[in-house]
């Protein structure tokens, strides 16, 4: 199941209790989390109220009178004893995290030493929890968020007046669609930013779904400029062979044609599924070009930014449109001895398109020392008889291999093998404090994530790490960007059962991962992050050619033994990528 939150009134965390509760989450479900922390008597109330002439549900939380101020440590020992199922505790954790780095930002403080005066209160806990609680309950595998309404104005705050939105909204938002809305009065509040930031997976318009049903949670107050209620629809996501995608376009007869190569990577790197030009003739026989962009509907507001930011037009053009596709696997092939990938088409079951990746071509070419176009007709030769062995294209299907490894795609059946890798408390040491991962939250957030990566454009993704000798299951690799990071510096990253470690296989599978991500177009610099006490994770970054760039802190939602040294981030920039392969290549010669 999907859902989308129509954010046009704002975000509370009461008025997303009242929609999780209207859509039919149990409110027994959302007590129950807020009993399990442990602290005085919660009682959450809902009952049916109009706003604007809309019925929906507000949920009061009804605590005792209490002065009890909480810093972020307070908070954190609280949630790590409260008796909570573990993707509860890790999204409120997560949840509180980001309000933390949010409030130290805006006063200049650690975040452990953040008093949370009004979301440490007992009615924000109680709304954050119970929301973690209903979102858990709801299995939700996207969640995609309208722009947001910030508000406008003053509010009054624990310190005094403070303006609207306020300082610590606009930090939890950053690189996330806003606008000030209709109501000069707070729309978002700490609490809800933070909420939205933690569990939306996307912005933009509705995503096609077949729509199941729907709630409406209502906020405190009851302006006259618009219907106080967030709006939460749920639905099945359609069948992507048949989705709905969006068409973005934009006549263009004055732009340098020299820049139209950098537009299109440009459009391309910030997740449009395709764009292309297309020569036309405008009003009085001016020659001109029709720029196309083909998306979903979470990148039509960004790829519209980017569009008039990257071209001279002045308006574009935006219509929904049908989109089907064949169904599309990956295979592997080998040119003596060096692996090309090979894109499949499928059409009720019969491979009926075959073509070999040409930056793999390329790759094979320059090892080999042969003419590119000799290695494409070999490659054809190779990919043609795959033809004849569809069966060979099931799911796992190879993304790459090593000299030991096979990376392959995730399926469905892949779960036992995951809930065991994150079982073992050593692997889970540097990640969650040895906490294991819950085999619920594996089937309904990590795997699901996972899986949604074969069907977009590009290189990014996470797979199953294989030995190629015995075919043992050893973990997994990712090069995907961080949330809210920019697509053209996808960070790298891996997990490793015990019985890998020490053999080479983490540096074998990152130096592919970065060879791969740099031998195609978009991207500017891979990055890997880990703690600094963590020295073996440190080891392999700096043998995949990564650098160390900085130090910092970040905010954690478990405690780690060594985590008060701080995160390490490093880097490989594409030039420095490139100075290498080249100095390389003159020494092989």
């Amino acid at each position: 199941m999907i859902g989308w939150l129509d954010c046009s009134a704002g975000i509370s965390g009461d008025m997303l209790l009242g929609a999780l509760v209207d859509a039919g989450v149990e409110l027994a479900v959302l007590q129950a989390a807020v009993d399990g922390l442990g602290v005085e008597p919660i009682r959450l109330v809902a009952r049916p109220v109009t706003r604007a002439g809309i019925g929906a549900t507000k949920v009061d939380v009804e605590v005792p009178a209490a002065a009890t101020t909480r810093t972020w440590a307070d908070v954190r020992e609280l949630l790590e004893a409260a008796e909570l199922a573990e993707a509860v505790r890790s999204t409120a954790l997560a949840v509180f995290a980001r309000l933390a780095a949010a409030e130290a930002a805006v006063h200049r403080v650690p975040p452990d030493e953040v008093h949370f005066h009004e979301v440490g209160a007992l009615d924000a806990l109680a709304d954050i929890v119970a929301c973690a609680a209903g979102l858990h309950a709801l299995g939700l595998t996207e969640l995609t968020a309208s722009p947001v309404s910030l508000g406008s104005g003053t509010a009054r705050g624990a310190h005094g007046p403070i303006p609207v939105p306020s300082p610590a909204v606009l930090a939890l938002l950053t690189a996330v669609p806003v606008e000030a809305g209709p109501v000069h009065e707070e729309m978002t509040t700490p609490t809800g930013a933070a909420l939205l930031a933690a569990a939306a997976t996307a912005y933009g318009p509705m995503p096609s779904m077949v729509l199941s049903r729907t709630g409406s949670g209502a906020g405190g107050r009851n302006p006259t400029e618009v219907a106080n209620v967030l709006r939460l629809v749920l639905g099945e996501p359609v069948n992507d062979s048949a989705a709905g995608a969006w068409l973005l376009e934009a006549n263009v007869d004055d732009l340098d044609p020299r820049l139209w190569p950098g537009v299109l990577a440009s459009l391309l790197t910030a997740g449009a599924s395709d764009a292309w030009l297309t020569p036309i003739l405008m009003k009085k026989g001016r020659p001109a070009h029709t720029l196309s962009v083909l998306c979903g509907a979470g990148e039509v507001e960004t790829l519209r930014s980017s569009m008039f930011r990257e071209t001279s037009t002045i308006g574009v053009r935006t219509a929904r449109v049908d989109k089907h596709a064949l169904e599309r696997r990956e295979h592997a092939v080998e040119v003596a001895g060096q692996p090309v990938r090979v894109k499949l088409g499928l059409l009720g079951g019969e491979v009926v398109n075959v073509m070999p990746e040409w930056d793999d071509v390329a790759a094979a070419a320059r090892a080999l020392g042969r003419p590119a176009k000799a290695v494409l007709l070999d490659a054809h030769a190779a990919a043609s008889r795959l033809k004849e062995i569809p069966e060979q294209t099931s799911p796992g299907e190879v993304f790459l291999t090593t000299e030991r490894l096979v990376l392959r795609h995730f399926t469905a059946a892949d779960v036992d093998l995951l809930v065991e890798l994150d079982s073992d408390p050593a692997v889970m040491h540097f990640i969650t404090g040895g906490r294991p991962t819950p085999r619920s939250e594996i089937e309904q957030e990590v795997l699901p994530h996972f899986l949604a990566f074969y069907d977009q454009p590009g290189r990014y993704g996470f797979w199953a790490a294989v030995d190629k000798a015995t075919g043992d299951f050893l973990g997994w690799f990712h090069l995907r960007p961080a949330k809210g990071a920019a697509r053209d510096e996808p960070e790298l990253g891996y997990r490793l059962r015990q019985a890998a470690w020490g053999h080479g296989y983490a540096t074998e599978g990152a130096k592919a991962l970065v060879d791969v991500g740099f031998e195609g177009p978009g991207v500017r610099r891979v990055v890997a992050e880990t703690l600094a006490v963590h020295v073996a994770s440190r080891r392999v970054m700096e043998k995949a050619g990564l650098t160390l760039v900085r130090t910092f802190r970040q905010p954690w939602p478990y405690v780690i033994e060594g985590d008060e040294e701080g995160d390490v981030e490093y880097a490989l920039l594409r030039q420095t990528w490139e100075a290498r392969r080249a100095a390389e290549a003159a020494r092989i010669e």
